[in-house]
């Protein structure tokens, strides 16, 4: 999917476009934006971006909030785990 394209699916799919769905993969597994810059091979100020989306998008305030509002949703966000190399 590309990243101007409008979210598909259920769950996240209907929230979230694929990027931010993998940088909340990596907020909710602890990582720092620094940490998310060099997995992710992008800016640290691009992270910080969609980091600020993720949070609008699910009206969070902290990570606690996102994992809360992603545990609501059923997510299921770690079957992005291939397209991310993250494992549950």
């Amino acid at each position: 999917m590309l990243a101007r394209e409008k979210p598909k699916g259920s769950g996240l799919g209907k929230i979230l476009f694929r990027r931010e769905q993998e940088i909340l993969s990596h907020i909710l597994l602890g990582k720092t934006n620094r940490e998310m810059s060099e997995l992710i091979k992008l800016s640290p100020r691009t992270i910080e971006s969609h980091r600020a989306n993720v949070m609008t998008k699910l009206v969070a305030t902290n990570a606690t909030e996102l994992a809360a509002k992603a545990d609501l949703y059923d997510l299921g966000l770690f079957t992005i785990s291939r397209a991310t190399g993250l494992s549950p």
